[in-house]
Parts: C-alpha cells; structure tokens; sequence
C-alpha cells in the first residue's frame, strides 16, 4: 500500500516539474523525467560508495528509477 502512495506522490511531482518547466513535447519532458532520474541515480551512486548498497541492486535501481521517470516526463510532455 505504501509504494503505491509513493508511486502516486512521484507522478504528481514529475507532472507539477513538467508543467513549471513548459515542456510541450515528449522529448522536453523525457529530459525533465531523465535529469530527475539522474539526481535519484546520484543517490543510490553515493549509497553505494559508502558499501550501503551492492552493485548488483545498484545498477537495478538507477536503471529502474531512470526509466520510470524518463516515460513519466514524456508522457506528461506529450499530454500536457
């Protein structure tokens, strides 16, 4: 139950930072979707240099993170 409301939370924010950010098109919100993966993908970097995080579930959370926001910024940039 709590992903879900998570997942819920996180589809608002990339839909309030693509409409703030103007962007009317798929690749204009996949770039504001891929920075915002990005930035979560430099936290797992820092978990995982500090031995909190395996490198196996490393690569599997910045690519799932990645990908995840990626679609929601252009499918936001492409409705919006």
């Amino acid at each position: 139950m709590f992903s879900v409301i998570v997942a819920f939370i996180s589809y608002i924010f990339i839909a309030i930072l693509v409409q703030a950010t103007s962007s009317n098109s798929l690749l204009e919100g996949a770039a504001v979707g891929g920075i915002i993966g990005i930035l979560i993908s430099i936290v797992y970097l820092k978990n995982s240099l500090f031995g909190l995080v395996n490198k196996r579930n490393f690569l599997i959370a910045i690519g799932d993170h990645f990908i995840i926001f990626t679609l929601l910024g252009a499918l936001h940039g492409l409705f919006v």
